[in-house]
């Protein structure tokens, strides 16, 4: 008997069609046939046939429906099982087994190069497809899933049908279909490659090459490009190879689904996989010397998706790869039957768990096979066990397992898989699989869809405030067909109620961003639980200390046989369960919680009402370190959004001393990122009668004067006073170290004013008290300082002593790294004017390194003005705009005015030759910025003489009157406006350097 489904159910006896006019006889009778040979449970049944709302009777209703089938096609045909069904018919036909054993044979034929048979059995299967299938069970949401991958099967089917019969030679026969096809989906690559070589093959390269035309133009009305396959392929075209001609093998591969035969029993994939190719390089490297290898990471990162790639592609499993979701399980004795069903072991008349075990491992033992199991992290104890079995009886099986935590099992190699890659710092648009993910989901919820440059910024804000999160981004994607994407952005603050449109077909825990995180959050002991949701108060990254204090020792309040556990265990065992993100540098870790389960934590820890303990805990413990205040060590600490935190609370508490320390804990972030916001608060915090330290207030007062000198028409004799006043305090409280403290800030003050001897005096001084003190790094910070006053008086000799003293103290202690970074930075141009240009190269290009390790936005800025003054020095313009490009892009994200007019002028040098008129009024726009900030000695930087001998060759090329209108219009610019047009120079610049023939160039990205 012949069972179709590949279409409406028909089933063809040896009399012809029999005829089942009752659908719910049709709908379970399709259930079963796709189930086969498993058993397919009651409830499925039922939901099939009634949805989500059956009625009181319906086992009964199914007893009479399975009893009619009987009748119909024969008392053998489907036997009764515990709990459900199984469809046994010992000499039926199904034509869905048909077409996917036909497939399975054309792509072992194509594997081997035998096209004429691949081709054949291609056409055979396609034959047996007869329109939508399991279309009477279209309603049941398995069902919508099968059908969604049997018609992506065929899809496949034919593009691979067609690159057969091309290596074949009958590619003139089928040009009118590969056009139909082009037609029908145009925004799949491969299809476009098979016509244009179609084409080519049939002598007519024009319309080949035209093909890829009307492909891009297709790609990038959804902001899409071609693969680099594709692009090959079209180069190869328009060259002629003659290795085009051969017809032994088509120039395009069985695409993604060339997963050879049938053995591969994987879900085929609905939709695109898109990037993570570091880690599916990474991961196939494992999978080729792990027996267990389990991928861990938070909810909807996409664990499935890429174990399914790594599966589909691996070299193991010579034998089978078989795939086992774990959702629907819910008893452990289920998960040995589930993956002995998976692999074809028959299980009828097994009468325990441990006989069914034995079965399995009995069939495994002798085979070369790749088990997936997927989702183990609700059943961690069966899956680990099952798991520890399997590999300790079957030396040739590999497990690759997903789940939210290890499995804990000897062996086991752990692989976290991380949200997707998201736009570099500086770049509002940029390649990644963040961005691409949400452009192809957004474009196939609306196919209308065409982004603007100003949308893509928009697009680029979603992805970073979802942390790179792929489900998300997808459900977010999802939103387009009702919003536009700078609506969806602003709607984010409230992911959690806002991203709940998943699809109907995937796993209920799946379905809502809310659904994901209660799926993970469900698993955990009421102990781990109450831990997790105090982290929640942590606005950003955080390390070990201040989350064990936050956090603190935990007695259990439920059943889980926990007594009490300290903050240690407890991230120890959040961290296992991908429930906290950890981030290392520099050989430190620090710890944070992705946007998205960020605002689930803040949701439950509001709905216990522990609040306020978590916040109090969170505020003493900043306010105590920000107290503790290490001489300058403060300057480079990452917590700044922790201490805002705290300091905005504590204001609104009036605790205004409170505030006065943790405002000068965040110095760093106001000079580098937000100067005017910093002057704002330390003169409210300073005025305020309620602040009543001495010792803070010294501390505040120099800040101050730090803040103000970044800030336009600042008053310098104000500033002053006020390093008098907090001079005198400290004076009067006799500390050495706080002394040292105000003669650093008062040497910075006295070098930008050009006082460079004045500046020596008190930094020697300020140097002194840091190493009385016992404070070595502080005192390597005034070393590095006096490197910058012997490069205003312009003796590079002593400069690069002094930096060379710092680097030396910097490498040696612990908090060094970013005093590392700045003396690197600062002896690369240094080395340039020395004469040594490869060792100058070489240090800014490591500085660059450690630098983006560190991940701070206003270090980077430093170090790349300082890269890019090095290789401008060197005269090494492919390489200086690369680097202006990326500071061009920090510049933007910064609120301070710091870095701009170095660079202007270093632009400015870079452009001399091409751009004569706008490098004048760069320099002009830089000379503005720094008379407004009073740096009477024009900047001090290594490249200060250079920048001078610039504007001299300027005068002379444009002439006198020419030289001062562009200088003054520069002058007068604003800096926006400068930003904007310095941009397009550089990019112009930077694509006429790549376009240069038989040169490698940098890119700016």
């Amino acid at each position: 008997m012949e069972y179709r489904v590949l279409g409406p159910l028909d089933v063809i006896g040896p009399h012809g069609s029999l005829r089942l006019s009752r659908r719910n006889e049709r709908v379970v009778l399709t259930v079963l046939v796709m189930g086969a040979p498993r058993v397919v449970r009651a409830e499925l049944l039922c939901e099939a046939i009634w949805g989500d709302d059956p009625p009181r009777s319906a086992r009964k209703v199914l007893q009479n429906i399975v009893s009619r089938l009987r009748k119909s096609l024969g008392a053998d045909s489907i036997e009764s099982r515990s709990g459900g069904y199984v469809f046994v018919e010992p000499d039926g036909v199904i034509d869905v087994v048909g077409f996917e054993q036909l497939i399975a044979a054309a792509r072992v034929h194509a594997a081997r190069d035998e096209w004429l048979e691949a081709a054949n059995d291609f056409g055979s299967a396609l034959a047996l497809w007869r329109g939508p299938p399991l279309a009477d069970v279209c309603e049941w949401q398995s069902g919508r899933a099968q059908a969604t991958r049997l018609e992506e099967l065929w899809r496949c089917a034919r593009e691979e049908h067609m690159a057969a019969e091309v290596a074949v030679g009958r590619h003139h026969d089928w040009l009118a279909e590969l056009e139909l096809m082009v037609t029908e989906e145009p925004l799949r690559e491969r299809r476009w490659s098979l016509l244009a070589q179609a084409l080519f093959l049939d002598d007519r390269q024009a319309d080949a090459l035209r093909a890829f035309q009307r492909a891009r133009a297709a790609l990038n009305d959804v902001g899409l490009d071609l693969g680099p396959e594709a692009c090959e392929l079209e180069r190869a075209i328009s060259i002629r190879d003659l290795a085009l001609r051969s017809r032994a093998k088509p120039m395009i591969g069985a695409g993604p689904h060339d997963a050879g035969p049938m053995r591969r029993q994987l879900p085929l994939r609905l939709t695109s996989f898109v990037g993570r190719r570091t880690e599916l390089v990474e991961l196939d490297a494992l999978i080729g010397r792990a027996r267990l290898l389990t991928m861990t990471g938070a909810g909807g990162a996409g664990k499935t998706t890429l174990a399914l790639a790594v599966a589909a592609s691996a070299d193991a499993g010579a034998d089978g790869v078989y795939f086992v979701d774990l959702v629907p399980i819910t008893e452990e004795a289920e998960v040995a039957i589930a993956l002995a069903s998976a692999v074809g072991v028959r299980i009828a008349g097994l009468d325990s768990s441990n006989a069914v075990v034995d079965a399995l491992c009995e069939h495994l033992a002798p085979r070369d096979v790749l088990l997936v199991l997927d989702n183990c992290e609700h059943l961690p104890g069966a899956a680990a066990r099952l798991s520890h079995e399997i590999l300790a009886r079957c030396p040739r099986t590999t497990i690759l397992a997903t789940s939210r935590q290890p499995l804990g099992v000897p062996g086991e190699i752990v692989y976290v898989v991380a949200p997707l890659s998201l736009p570099a710092r500086g770049e509002e648009i940029g390649s990644s699989d963040a961005v691409t993910l949400f452009c192809e989901r957004a474009t196939a919820a609306n196919p209308h869809l065409r982004f603007t440059s100003d949308e893509m910024k928009s697009i680029v804000t979603i992805c970073r405030r979802l942390d790179g999160l792929p489900l998300a981004i997808e459900l977010a994607a999802a939103r387009v067909r009702m919003l536009g994407v700078v609506e969806i952005a602003a709607a984010l603050d409230d992911c959690l109620g806002f991203l709940t449109d998943g699809p109907r077909t995937v796993a209920a825990h799946h379905r809502t961003l809310r659904a994901a995180m209660d799926w993970s959050y469900g698993l955990l002991p009421s102990i781990e639980r109450a831990a997790f949701r105090r982290l929640a108060i942590f606005p950003d990254t955080f390390d070990l200390a201040a989350a064990r204090f936050v956090v603190g020792p935990i007695g259990d309040d439920g059943d889980d046989g926990e007594t009490c556990l300290d903050g240690f265990e407890l991230m120890a065992r959040l961290v296992d369960k991908s429930l906290v993100v950890v981030h290392q540098a520099d050989g430190r870790a620090r710890y944070r919680l992705l946007e998205p389960i960020r605002q689930y934590a803040q949701h439950m820890l509001a709905e216990v009402d522990d609040t306020e303990t978590a916040t109090a805990r969170h505020d003493r413990y900043f306010t105590d370190q920000a107290r503790a205040y290490k001489a300058l060590a403060l300057k480079v600490r990452p917590d700044q959004a922790s201490y805002r935190a705290a300091m905005e609370r504590a204001w609104d508490a009036g605790d205004v001393n409170a505030a006065l320390w943790l405002a000068m804990a965040q110095m760093s972030g106001f000079l580098w990122v937000g100067t005017s916001a910093g002057v704002r608060w330390l003169e409210r915090l300073l005025t305020d009668p309620r602040s009543t330290e001495p010792r803070v207030r010294a501390f505040a007062l120099c800040g101050l004067v730090s803040l103000l000198r970044d800030l336009p028409n600042g008053d310098v004799d104000q500033q002053r006073q006020l390093l008098d006043e907090a001079i005198a305090i400290a004076t009067r409280a006799a500390s050495v170290t706080d002394i040292a403290i105000i003669n650093f800030c008062r040497s910075e003050f006295e070098l930008g004013l050009g006082n460079t001897a004045e500046a020596r005096e008190v930094l020697i001084a300020a140097r002194h008290g840091f190493e009385r003190g016992g404070a070595a790094m502080s005192a390597a910070w005034c070393d590095d300082h006096l490197g910058w006053i012997a490069v205003a008086e312009i003796d590079v000799r002593d400069a690069t002593e002094c930096f060379e003293r710092a680097l030396r103290t910097a490498e040696r202690e612990p908090d060094g790294s970013w005093l590392e970074v700045h003396a690197l930075a600062a002896l690369a141009p240094l080395a340039v004017l020395s004469g040594d240009i490869d060792h100058g190269r070489h240090v800014a290009e490591a500085a660059l390194t450690m630098a983006a390790r560190l991940d701070d936005l206003g270090l980077l800025s430093m170090t790349l003005v300082r890269a890019a003054e090095t290789y401008a020095l060197i005269g090494d313009t492919a390489w200086a705009t690369a680097a202006l490009l990326r500071l061009e892009g920090n510049i933007r994200e910064q609120a301070s005015q710091r870095w701009v007019a170095d660079t202007f002028e270093t632009a400015a040098i870079v452009l001399e030759g091409a751009q004569p008129e706008w490098s004048t009024t760069l320099l002009g726009a830089a000379d503005a910025l720094r008379d407004a900030t009073n740096e009477q000695l024009g900047g001090i930087r290594a490249a200060t003489s250079e920048v001078h001998r610039c504007a001299r060759r300027l005068a002379d090329t444009l002439g006198p009157a020419s030289f001062k209108l562009h200088w003054t219009r520069g002058r007068r610019q604003p800096r926006v406006s400068c930003l904007d047009q310095l941009r397009d120079l550089l990019s112009r610049a930077e694509s006429a350097e790549q376009q240069r023939p038989n040169s490698v160039r940098p890119t700016s990205r």
